[in-house]
């Protein structure tokens, strides 16, 4: 069988790859979390929703407002997050599929007792 080098962008990308999904991950959990005014007896709370937990931060007052709007602009700069990471993991993605079954030859030969050729990651 024959074995060719990886280029230090393919190795590059074995160690970024994992670390990029892990932070794409962490963005889209900070994205499903919501803030909403709701009317409640005539005066406008902010709640904040995480998951199906609802929780007032307060009446409608200039703290409030100014959460509501700090909230707004990191929303907004997760979702150009997300897209950035997006992109790059789909970029990434024909060199992962492709050292994927390489993976797997080398961890099936290590199951069955064959000695794989030593391939420096």
């Amino acid at each position: 069988m024959l074995f060719r080098e990886l280029s230090n962008e393919q190795r590059r990308q074995r160690i970024d790859a994992p670390q990029l999904y892990e932070a794409y991950l962490v963005t889209r959990g900070d994205l499903a979390r919501r803030m909403v005014w709701q009317e409640v007896s005539g005066k406008d709370y902010l709640y904040r929703r995480v998951g199906k937990v609802h929780r007032s931060l307060g009446p409608r007052a200039p703290r409030t407002e100014e959460a509501y709007d700090a909230f707004e602009r990191g929303k907004a700069a997760a979702q150009e997050r997300e897209a950035a990471m997006e992109t790059r993991l789909a970029e990434m993605a024909p060199v992962n599929r492709a050292l994927g079954p390489v993976r797997g030859a080398l961890r099936e030969a290590s199951s069955t007792g064959t000695e794989p050729p030593r391939i420096e990651w």
